[in-house]
C-alpha cells in the first residue's frame, strides 16, 4: 500500500468544485473504518451520516450476525439492494458508510455519490478489530475465508472508487485527506 494515497481511478472530481449536494461513499473492507471515518466527516461537513449495516439493522430489528443466522445471507444482500436503490434515489448530501459487501453485491455505486475507498492491509484490520468485534461480523468466522474475501474484494473496491484513502492513518488526518479532494 501507498503511504498517504490518493489516487484517482477515474476523471478529477467534476473540475475542481464539489456539489454540496452529492453523497459522499466511503466503502472499505470490514473494519477497515469506514463508520468511524464517517462521523468524523459528517460532524466536520455538517451532514447526516447513513451507516448502510446500522439501517439495515434498524428496518429489520436484529443485528448483522443474526440477520445472517436467521434469513440467511442472500436475504442480507436483497435488504442491501433495496437501500442502495432508496440512496440512489432519495438521498442527496449525506455521508455514507456502506457495508463491506454492498460495492460488490449493488453495481453502479458511483450512481450515488463520490465513492472513496478507504484502504487497509489484511493484517492491519485484524489487529484493529477486537474477538468482539470478530464476533459480530458474520463472514469473520473464517480468518482464512475471509483473507480470501479481502483478497477477491480489493479490485471490486478500487474499480468503484473515485479516490483511494489509506486508512492506516489517523482517522482526522483521513477526513483531512477527503475533504482536500472534495474542496
Amino acid at each position: 500500500m501507498v503511504n498517504i494515497s490518493i489516487k484517482f481511478l477515474r476523471k478529477k472530481m467534476d473540475s475542481g468544485s464539489f456539489c454540496s449536494k452529492q453523497n459522499l461513499i466511503l466503502v472499505g473492507f470490514m473494519g477497515s473504518g469506514k463508520t468511524t471515518v464517517g462521523r468524523l466527516l459528517a460532524q466536520e461537513r455538517g451532514l447526516f451520516l447513513l451507516d448502510t449495516d446500522m439501517l439495515i439493522e434498524s428496518k429489520v430489528g436484529y443485528q448483522i450476525a443474526q440477520i445472517f443466522a436467521r434469513f440467511g445471507e442472500p436475504y442480507f444482500r436483497n435488504l442491501e439492494k433495496e437501500l442502495f436503490q432508496w440512496l440512489k434515489t432519495s438521498v442527496r448530501g449525506a455521508v455514507v458508510a456502506t457495508g463491506g459487501g454492498l460495492p460488490i453485491h449493488c453495481e453502479n455505486i458511483n450512481q450515488a455519490g463520490k465513492v472513496f475507498y478507504l484502504q487497509m492491509e489484511f493484517e492491519q484490520i485484524l489487529q484493529r478489530l477486537s474477538q468482539d468485534e470478530c464476533d459480530k461480523r458474520p463472514l469473520f468466522q473464517d480468518i482464512e475465508r475471509t483473507r480470501i474475501l479481502f483478497q477477491a474484494r480489493i479490485p471490486i473496491y478500487e474499480a468503484c472508487a473515485d479516490a483511494m484513502i489509506d486508512a492506516s492513518l489517523d482517522s482526522a488526518d483521513i477526513v483531512q485527506q477527503i475533504l482536500e479532494i472534495v474542496d
